[in-house]
């Protein structure tokens, strides 16, 4: 019986892995100049009363975490008592989120303009991976790895997260410092 179980969670880290770096990696598509991830702040993030900059951060914030939470699941690091539960309280709060969008025809963003859903959508998509999640924190008993293996992980994906999208507001109106000029292409 145990080794059904172990197969079983196995499949299940494997789809909520997938799941999760599918969303990262679909939020970023296009990603010739960083389109994808402009579309994802313009579209979802600054319409909820976000600033340009404060987007640009939130968006790889978001991303970043969705990185390592896929990453971290498929290679089983610190599952129970870190992974696990981060990965609730995120779908949690996307879902609340979701709920107040429900009604609405438009895409919520959550896999990007990859595979655009409704928020309606989405929030059964949440509600199923967060029983799936539970389930795994309810039969799961081994924590491989350690602390800082997932802390390094963290780390090193939020570095390359701003490293290869930097954080910039794209408006019009910049204020450039004294050394540079700005002309407004027409």
């Amino acid at each position: 019986m145990k080794k059904y179980q172990n197969k079983i969670l196995l499949v299940l880290r494997l789809l909520i892995a997938f799941l999760f770096l599918f969303s990262a990696y679909a939020k970023l598509v296009p990603l010739e100049m960083m389109q994808g991830i402009t579309i994802f702040e313009t579209k979802h993030i600054v319409p909820m009363g976000f600033s340009e900059i404060e987007a640009s951060y939130i968006s790889r914030i978001i991303i970043g975490l969705e990185f390592f939470l896929g990453i971290a699941i498929l290679f089983n690091y610190y599952l129970k008592r870190l992974i696990i539960p981060l990965s609730i309280i995120m779908i949690t709060a996307f879902s609340i989120h979701l709920s107040t969008q429900l009604g609405s025809e438009a895409s919520c963003g959550c896999n990007g303009e990859l595979l655009p859903m409704t928020p309606f959508e989405a929030l059964i998509k949440n509600i199923i991976t967060l029983i799936i999640l539970v389930f795994m924190y309810k039969k799961s008993d081994f924590n491989r790895g350690s602390f800082s293996n997932a802390t390094i992980l963290l780390l090193v994906i939020s570095t390359i997260m701003f490293a290869v999208f930097p954080a910039s507001s794209r408006s019009e109106n910049k204020i450039m410092s004294s050394f540079t000029s700005y002309v407004k292409a027409d």
